[in-house]
């Protein structure tokens, strides 16, 4: 096999592989970062990603598309953390009575489950509170803290439970 027919061959596999890996998740490999807000390995983030909100007991499917996922983990990440939940003070400083609602986002595959969970403390609050756990450590809390939304996740949580 001549030169320029491998170099053929690897380039369609390699953009084969691209588009395989884009279809299956849903951050590109090569440029996420872990961090507070998305801190799994990129792996757990399986398309098809959807929110579960939960208002007065009622839980309620939102298919949104993956974009949609992607922008409200963004938006999560734009926002000032304030303090970490288990602080008592901290939550009745900031006048946090009860949850009113909550996010779940998940991936629709049942092996991966619920990445994240935002408590929704009504439209006139701007503070939400985060939380993680990982499956693969029987869902241990990873992280669990206030965040001030920024007005634009504010405006998306909002609108969710609408």
């Amino acid at each position: 096999m001549n030169k320029t027919k491998k170099i053929i061959i690897i380039l369609v596999i390699l953009v084969t592989l691209i588009f395989a890996v884009d279809a299956m998740f849903l951050f590109n490999p090569l440029t996420f970062k872990r961090d507070a807000i998305t801190h799994h390995h990129y792996t757990r983030y399986r398309k098809p990603m959807v929110y579960i909100v939960s208002l007065y007991g009622d839980d309620k499917k939102i298919d949104n598309g993956n974009d949609d996922v992607r922008k409200m983990y963004q938006e999560l990440k734009q926002s000032e953390f304030i303090g970490f939940a288990f602080d008592e003070d901290l939550k009745k400083q900031l006048g946090l009575t009860e949850e009113r609602g909550k996010i779940m986002i998940k991936s629709e595959l049942k092996f991966v489950g619920t990445l994240s969970e935002i408590a929704w403390y009504g439209s006139d609050s701007d503070i939400c509170r985060i939380s993680m756990s990982d499956p693969s450590t029987g869902y241990r809390l990873d992280f669990d803290g206030f965040i001030k939304m920024t007005p634009e996740l504010k405006v998306h949580i909002n609108s969710l439970f609408k």
